[in-house]
């Protein structure tokens, strides 16, 4: 509840993250990896109190007032590993089954998924789990101007640590009074449109996802758009 100054017993810590991340990718026949370092910081000085509290006060909304309450500073080092074997049913659909591991002092999880795409040029290179990313410089290589598609997919993912949810890990000191008590298994669904031209492409996604804890006062459901240029 933003609207409140006091501690939220049970509830998801007030917590901003601010990152970078360096990706690469390997392309095989059918199968791909996916690796991802992600370097960053959590607490105060990520800025994230600022920023939400501009963003409210441009919208009019109600300013948060519980960021007293969250979590301390604390260097956060991640490492991502996805791997997905493509099966091309036609030109136009593709099925995409994948596994992967995220392991850091910010998550621990393992996570298997699979995702369908239909659409027209469809790009080769397409990674359900790292924002909906298509690779599409290819395609310009090739000569095809722009691509279009829809997808549908769904992920399965066991947590053994979520900061997110259970607080600092180095600096527990407000962790008894903001800490949720998560589920260690979620499930999520997910679909969207992605449309490219001549190298920019635009992905529109809506999720939903299943309670990350007992006391959980409102359904998982958010919208996202990614906006992307490839050279």
């Amino acid at each position: 509840n933003k609207g409140t100054a006091e501690p939220q017993y049970g509830d998801r810590p007030y917590s901003g993250l601010l990152s970078l991340g360096f990706f690469k990718g390997w392309k095989g026949y059918l199968a791909d990896d996916y690796l991802e370092l992600t370097l960053g910081l959590v607490g105060p000085d990520s800025g994230a109190e600022y920023a939400q509290t501009k963003v409210h006060e441009l919208l009019g909304q109600m300013l948060p007032k519980g960021w007293k309450w969250q979590l301390h500073n604390e260097p956060v080092a991640q490492i991502t590993y996805y791997k997905s074997v493509s099966h091309k049913i036609n030109p136009f659909v593709e099925y995409k089954p994948f596994a992967g591991i995220n392991a850091g002092n910010y998550l621990v999880s393992g996570e298997l998924g699979n995702v369908i795409r239909v659409g027209y040029n469809l790009p080769d290179w397409f990674s359900p789990f790292i924002g909906t990313l298509s690779d599409v410089s290819g395609q310009r290589r090739k000569g095809k101007k722009w691509h279009a598609y829809t997808f549908l997919g769904t992920t399965c993912q066991a947590k053994a640590w979520d900061m997110s949810l259970q607080g600092n890990l180095l600096n527990r000191k407000h962790n008894e009074v903001t800490i949720a008590d998560p589920n260690r298994f979620v499930a999520k669904g997910y679909f969207g449109l992605c449309i490219g031209f001549y190298g920019v492409e635009i992905t529109a996604t809506h999720f939903e996802m299943t309670d990350e804890w007992d006391t959980q006062p409102r359904a998982n459901r958010y919208d996202g758009i990614q906006a992307a240029y490839h050279w």
